[in-house]
C-alpha cells in the first residue's frame, strides 16, 4: 500500500483494514457499531503523526456495503472516495482463486475448496438471478429498489461484488460526483505513479517520492499473497502470466492478481475518514472394477497432496525469504487447472458471466461518457458491447 508511505497519510487503524463497518467476506454489514471507537482510533493516529494528516480507511468491502456510504458521510461529508475497479470477470476469478488457497469458505459451498470456478458459475450465478427476478417489481432507480439489488449482489462475494453499478449508484447518492474517484487496476499495473498522483491530487495530499522500487511491486499475486509478501515486479509480470490472451479467457492483469476486488478508499483532514475503497463425484463399478477405481482414486488424491504440499513449502520458503511474518505467508495450498477452469467448460463460465456483467458495464460507460467518472479501459468496452 504505497499511499500509506506519504508521511501526510495514515490509517485509521494499525492495519491496512480496520473492518469496523463489515468483514472481509459475506457477513452482515455492522453500521449500527458505536462510531467513537472508530473515532478514538482516527485521533490516535494524528496525535501519534504530531502534525495534520490524512486519515483513511483502505478496504474492498465497504464498496459493497449497502449502509457503509451512509454512515461514512455521517463520519465526514467532505469525505474523499477512492475507487478502483478491475474487470469483473477477472476480479472474480481472482477471488474464487485467492479463497480456494486460503482455504475459506465458499458462498453457497462451505468449507468444500475442490469445485472449479465453472461449476461454482454454474451453480451460484442462478441464484443472483433469481434474487433480482424477484426484486424486478421495483424500479432500480429507487432507493428500495436499489438496495434490493445490492442485497442480491452482497451475498456472494465472488461473484456478486463485480457488479460495479450497483454499488457506485448508492455512493453516488450519497456523495457528489467531485468526492468520487474512479480508478481502473489496469491503469494502476500501467503507470501506477500517475495514478498515485491523481490520488494524492484528489485527497489533497502533498506530493511524495516513494520508493520506485516497491511502486513497480505487485502484491497479493499468485505468486505470494499477503501485503508482506510480494510478488514479482511489473517490469517482470510478464514471466508470471500472460498478457494477452485468445477469444473466450481472460486476460490477468499485472496488478493484484489473487486480491483483487473491487475497492474504495478515503481520506481528509480534520475528521474521522473512512476508506471505501462451485465437485461431482461419479461411482465405480462394484467388485474388483470399485477396488481398482478407488485404489486410484486414493493414488490421485495422494498425488494432489503431495503435489499441494510441496507449493504451499516452496511459497513458505520464498516467504520467509523476503521477511514475510508467518501469518501473512503466502498462498496456503495449490490451484491446479481442474480448479481454476479450462476448455469449453470456462469458455462457457466466462460468456455466461460476460452477458450477465453486461449491463452493469454499459451503465459504467455511460457514466464514463458523461464525464461522471473516468474513461473505462477500452478492452471492456469490446468485452462488454
Amino acid at each position: 500500500m504505497n499511499l500509506a508511505t506519504n508521511p501526510a497519510v495514515r490509517t485509521v487503524s494499525d492495519r491496512k483494514e480496520s473492518f469496523w463497518f463489515n468483514g472481509d467476506r459475506f457477513i452482515v454489514p455492522t453500521c449500527s457499531n458505536p462510531l467513537d471507537p472508530y473515532l478514538a482510533m482516527a485521533n490516535r493516529q494524528r496525535t501519534a503523526a504530531g502534525r495534520p494528516v490524512l486519515v483513511g480507511d483502505w478496504t474492498a468491502t465497504h464498496f459493497s456495503c449497502p449502509c457503509c456510504p451512509e454512515v461514512l458521510r455521517r463520519l465526514n461529508p467532505d469525505l474523499k472516495v477512492i475507487v478502483m475497479l478491475r474487470d469483473p470477470i477477472d476480479r472474480a476469478r481472482s477471488r474464487f482463486i485467492e479463497q480456494i488457497r486460503m482455504q475459506r469458505p465458499l458462498p453457497g459451498h462451505g468449507n468444500n475448496t475442490q469445485v472449479s470456478f465453472p461449476a461454482y458459475v454454474a451453480r451460484q450465478l442462478p441464484v443472483i438471478e433469481y434474487c433480482l427476478q424477484r426484486a424486478e417489481p421495483y424500479a432500480p432507480d429507487t432507493p428500495l429498489g436499489l438496495m434490493l439489488r445490492m442485497q442480491c449482489h452482497m451475498w456472494d462475494h465472488v461473484l456478486g461484488y463485480s457488479v460495479y453499478d450497483a454499488f457506485l449508484a448508492n455512493y453516488f447518492s450519497y456523495f457528489p460526483d467531485k468526492q468520487i474517484l474512479v480508478s481502473y487496476m489496469e491503469e494502476l499495473a500501467r503507470e501506477p505513479m500517475a495514478v498515485l498522483r491523481r490520488i494524492e491530487a484528489h485527497i489533497g495530499a502533498p506530493p511524495h517520492e516513494y520508493d520506485a522500487s516497491r511502486v513497480s511491486t505487485i502484491y497479493n499475486s499468485r505468486i505470494c499473497y499477503g501485503w508482506s509478501c510480494a510478488g514479482p515486479s511489473r517490469s517482470n509480470a510478464s514471466a508470471s502470466g500472460p498478457s494477452a490472451t485468445a477469444p473466450g479467457s481472460v486476460t490477468n492483469t499485472t496488478a493484484a492478481d489473487a486480491a483483487g476486488a473491487a475497492g474504495t478508499a478515503a481520506a481528509a483532514s480534520g475528521q474521522a475518514s473512512t476508506d471505501t475503497a462451485a465437485t461431482a463425484s461419479a461411482q465405480g463399478a462394484a467388485g474388483q472394477g470399485q477396488s481398482q477405481a478407488q485404489a486410484l482414486a486414493q493414488g490421485q488424491v495422494q498425488a494432489q497432496a503431495q503435489a499441494q504440499a510441496q507449493a504451499q513449502a516452496q511459497a513458505q520458503a520464498q516467504a520467509q525469504a523476503q521477511g514475510a511474518p508467518a501469518s501473512d505467508r503466502g498462498l496456503l495450498v495449490g490451484v491446479g487447472a481442474e480448479v481454476e477452469g479450462t476448455g469449453a467448460a470456462m469458455d462457457a463460465a466466462i460468456q455466461r458471466l460476460r452477458a450477465f456483467y453486461r449491463p452493469s458495464m454499459q451503465q459504467l460507460f455511460a457514466w464514463a461518457d458523461q464525464g461522471r467518472i473516468a474513461q473505462v479501459p477500452p478492452a471492456w468496452r469490446a468485452a462488454y458491447a
